[in-house]
């Protein structure tokens, strides 16, 4: 499996969000968004990351304030810089703070893919297209009243739907199930909301009144990369049985 790279997006603009977000659902990318250099500051104090995209001009404090002020926890971390502005002293105020690059908007996502590569030092192999690894179910039985669903590919909106209505499905076709194991592979956790997505399906399937959560298992590669403080957080999903690999 390919990294996941971890990037915080700061920008409150809603078109130019937009844009940044939608293109970088694309790939293996994990991505946090906030509206302020303040919510920003929150976010690089509690984890790291690998590349750091940031508006200047924002409500609360600006992207310049925030490299400022996070200056010891970002020090080796990549920032590219986003604005509509192209006054000398915010130049010159970034200068100060090793940008990594400075993009005027509006941006394409062409030349912002071409940014973010240059940024991380990567090159077109180490991206994963999500589009070329589609979501399916496949569920087939793995013994007396056990049911096996394999989850292949990245998942995406719907991916819950399709998860929920192949198991009860497959189900009403073969009475007498009691126990039901998701083997997932590791592409799944390629999509940022990959727990909310498991997380949504999984809860349904309790409330069918099919199966009861706790003889619901879910193995395989993805277990390897899920964030594992999410699963055991989630009032549904913690009462599965999860096998780490």
């Amino acid at each position: 499996m390919k990294k996941i790279y971890n990037i915080l997006i700061a920008e409150d603009d809603e078109p130019s969000a937009k844009l940044v977000l939608s293109t970088l659902d694309r790939y293996n990318f994990s991505v946090s968004h906030v509206l302020d250099g303040q919510q920003a500051l929150s976010q690089v104090q509690l984890r790291k990351f690998d590349l750091i995209i940031s508006d200047i001009i924002m409500p609360r404090m600006d992207g310049l304030l925030f490299l400022e002020k996070a200056n010891e926890q970002i020090e080796n971390t990549p920032v590219i810089l986003l604005t509509a502005s192209a006054e000398k002293e915010n130049v010159r105020r970034a200068a100060l703070h090793k940008i990594t690059f400075y993009l005027l908007k509006p941006i394409t996502p062409l030349k912002l893919m071409e940014k973010i590569k240059e940024a991380l030092k990567i090159d077109e192999d180490w991206l994963v297209d999500k589009k070329m690894i589609p979501f399916k179910v496949l569920v087939s039985m793995a013994g007396v009243g056990h049911a096996k669903a394999t989850l292949f590919g990245c998942p995406g909106k719907k991916s819950e739907d399709e998860i929920y209505a192949e198991i009860v499905n497959f189900m009403a076709r073969n009475v007498g199930i009691a126990k039901v194991t998701l083997e997932i592979k590791e592409e799944f956790a390629y999509e940022n909301k990959c727990v909310e997505i498991l997380e949504a399906a999984v809860a349904r399937l309790g409330k069918s009144g099919k199966i009861n959560l706790e003889d619901i298992s879910i193995s395989g590669g993805y277990t390897k990369y899920a964030d594992v403080v999410k699963i055991r957080n989630s009032k549904d999903l913690s009462r599965c049985v999860i096998e780490m690999t």
